[in-house]
């Protein structure tokens, strides 16, 4: 029966190995094959960490975490969670990572199995880039129109229900068009984008500062205790 699971361990596309204390001591031909290496020595004897970067994208160590998913595995069973390595030429790459508490000859082991997901983070990394684009100004950073309406559709809501007040500022630049005529467009980007950075500077972090589009812009402002909370903000803002 061993010899059945031997071969279904070698023959797998998965990356397949075993670790015992920490370390790879068995692996498969795909495994390999996934970090770019050349033969088994090159990755037995070695602890998850070392074939990651030092830290994974979250900021936690991969050492600490790394030993924190066998621990888990070992006394819950399994675990599945994503993890990023550096394959033999120094790229990184993502992987699904299951773990697997398993006991051979009385022995203790964890079953690693590897599965690329570099396709499927790509796409994600594609729809955030686009939804972020298709919500945001992309010469200020600021929320645009859609954005804006949206939140502003919530906020709304909100106030309602739970008997609140909200405030609507709506900013526009005297002159503006004076720069861009006399200075150019260029110019004037960079004055649109010191507004954007300078009122931010001003307001709260839960507030909605908004490009509508040239020289326009929108702030909307939630709970809004007094309107001379409101006047003393937009003495700040001028």
């Amino acid at each position: 029966m061993y010899s059945i699971y031997e071969d279904i361990f070698e023959r797998s596309t998965d990356g397949m190995s075993i670790i015992i204390d920490g370390k790879f001591v068995e692996c498969n031909k795909a495994f390999i094959e996934i970090l770019g290496c050349e033969l088994k020595e090159d990755v037995l004897k070695l602890h998850p960490s070392d074939i990651s970067p030092e830290f994974q994208p979250d900021g936690i160590s991969s050492f600490k975490k790394a030993n924190e998913k066998i621990s888990y595995a070992l006394e819950y069973g399994n675990i599945t969670f994503e993890w990023l390595h550096i394959r033999a030429d120094g790229d990184p790459f993502w992987v699904e990572v299951v773990l697997t508490d398993i006991s051979i000859e009385n022995k203790q082991k964890v079953l690693v199995i590897w599965r690329d997901i570099g396709e499927k983070k790509k796409i994600e990394s594609d729809l955030d880039v686009f939804y972020y684009r298709s919500t945001h100004d992309m010469l200020t950073g600021l929320s645009n129109r859609l954005l804006f309406q949206d939140r502003a559709k919530h906020a709304l809501y909100r106030a309602k229900r739970e008997n609140t007040k909200l405030s609507l500022f709506f900013i526009d630049l005297d002159h503006f068009k004076e720069i861009n005529d006399t200075l150019g467009h260029e110019y004037g980007d960079e004055v649109l984008k010191s507004v954007a950075k300078r009122v931010n500077q001003v307001i709260r972090d839960q507030d909605t500062f908004s490009r509508q589009g040239g020289d326009e812009f929108t702030l909307l402002v939630e709970d809004v205790k007094s309107i001379e909370d409101i006047s003393y903000l937009a003495q700040k803002i001028i």
